[in-house]
């Protein structure tokens, strides 16, 4: 029986950036939906640069569920450390 890849998402892109974590769903009114928030809040997230901590949980759990790779409370962290260390 041959395996039906179009339940398989792998991410390729980088992730170094939570510009980047929000590149990886289609677009924006796709991650508003899956996190419960306007589509207005994702676009202030992309460009401050910046996705609030109380949005992670649900952040990780809509990456999973789209079978998105990589996004990871430790991802995060380490993306939140080093835009403070860039300022």
């Amino acid at each position: 029986m041959p395996i039906d890849r179009s339940q398989y998402v792998i991410t390729i892109c980088p992730m170094n950036t939570f510009k980047e974590v929000i590149k990886q769903w289609p677009n924006y009114d796709a991650l508003a939906s899956d996190l419960g928030v306007s589509y207005a809040t994702v676009t202030k997230w992309y460009e401050r640069q910046n996705i609030p901590a109380e949005y992670w949980i649900a952040l990780i759990g809509a990456a999973r569920a789209r079978r998105y790779r990589g996004i990871t409370a430790q991802k995060l962290a380490e993306l939140s450390v080093s835009d403070s260390h860039d300022e």
